[in-house]
């Protein structure tokens, strides 16, 4: 969902409240967007867009963090570490403490758990970060 949510795009026709214009304070313009641009907002060169409260720009998603979606962000972070802990957790389970004799994994299965381990020890230590 984040990535096909609007990360709160400031639109091209924004003009400062009218508080803003009583306080005679200077009003910032977006140098690329030539458009007013809000408190704490900034353009993304990749989106060519102004983002208001903008985060970073995330190629994973292909789209900006912003005031719209950052929650939506978080939560992708969330469940993709709790996921993949989860994942590690079962791996390890199964194959280190395997307490039965008969316990003969197949090749392929062992070079899918290994696979698998791989990529949720770089999805924990991706969103760790």
């Amino acid at each position: 969902k984040t990535s096909l949510t609007d990360p709160g795009s400031v639109p091209m026709t924004a003009i400062p409240s009218e508080r803003q214009r009583l306080t005679k304070d200077a009003h910032s313009m977006c140098g690329q967007c030539q458009t007013f641009k809000p408190p704490s907002s900034h353009h993304c060169r990749i989106c060519n867009r102004c983002i208001s409260r903008m985060d970073h720009h995330c190629p994973w998603m292909n789209n900006c963090v912003g005031a719209a979606n950052l929650k939506h962000f978080c939560l992708f972070l969330i469940y993709t570490w709790t996921s993949a802990a989860y994942a590690l957790a079962l791996f390890g389970w199964n194959y280190f403490f395997c307490a039965d004799d008969d316990c003969m994994f197949h090749p392929v299965v062992l070079h899918l758990v290994r696979l698998m381990t791989i990529l949720a020890v770089g999805a924990f230590l991706f969103t760790s970060s």
